[in-house]
C-alpha cells in the first residue's frame, strides 16, 4: 500500500491576556510522521512534547517539563489534608503532603 500524503503546519499562541502560551509543528510524509509542541502549564512549567510516527515503530514522544512548578498557597477549607496531584513525568498519581 503507498500512502502519497504530505503535509507540513505549524501554529503559536501567546495571548498576555488568558495567559494562553503555546505552539506546535507536525510534518508528515508518506506513512512517517514528525512534530511536537509546547505549552505553558498552569503552574509556570513549560511542557515540550517531541513525537514521530511510523508503520513500524509505532507512535513514540519524549515529554520534558522545564522549569519549578509554583503553587498558589491554599486557605480556608481542606488546610492540613492531603492534595492529590498528577506527576507527569512519572504517569501515575501520588499523594503529596502539604
Amino acid at each position: 500500500m503507498t500512502d502519497h500524503a504530505h503535509y507540513k503546519f505549524e501554529y503559536g499562541v501567546h495571548d498576555p491576556h488568558t495567559h494562553d502560551v503555546k505552539s506546535q509543528h507536525e510534518h508528515r510524509k508518506g506513512h512517517h510522521v514528525t512534530g511536537g509542541y509546547t505549552l505553558k502549564e498552569a503552574d509556570g512549567t513549560k511542557r515540550v512534547v517531541k513525537y514521530i510516527s511510523g508503520p513500524h515503530s509505532g507512535f513514540e514522544a519524549i515529554v520534558e517539563r522545564i522549569g519549578h512548578a509554583r503553587h498558589p498557597a491554599h486557605k480556608g477549607h481542606g488546610e492540613g489534608r492531603y492534595q492529590l496531584c498528577w506527576c507527569y513525568s512519572l504517569g501515575k498519581p501520588r499523594t503529596l503532603v502539604p
